[in-house]
């Protein structure tokens, strides 16, 4: 993604695509390399931790920790300062 900034500076400002449509078009080409590294994540550390052996619970938590990796691999573009000031509440 920081190999490939500076060519979508140039598209978007000769207008060949918004930049919307990029990120939506990476946020879901990173789906199928990202669920099962994050399903893993959570199996492991759900477990360890000991919380409620249910399934919703369970998948709730997934949800959440998925949801939370997506949003902040969206900001990538943010300088670090912002990232960890928007991660904050969350950790």
């Amino acid at each position: 993604m920081m190999m490939g900034r500076p060519i979508l500076y140039k598209q978007t400002n000769y207008k060949f695509f918004r930049p919307g449509a990029y990120a939506l078009a990476s946020a879901y080409s990173e789906i199928p390399f990202t669920l099962p590294r994050i399903l893993l994540f959570s199996i492991v550390v759900y477990f360890m931790a000991g919380l409620a052996t249910s399934a919703g619970a369970f998948f709730s938590f997934f949800l959440f920790v998925y949801g939370t990796f997506m949003v902040s691999s969206s900001s990538s573009n943010l300088r670090f300062e912002t990232r960890s000031k928007l991660a904050q509440p969350v950790l």
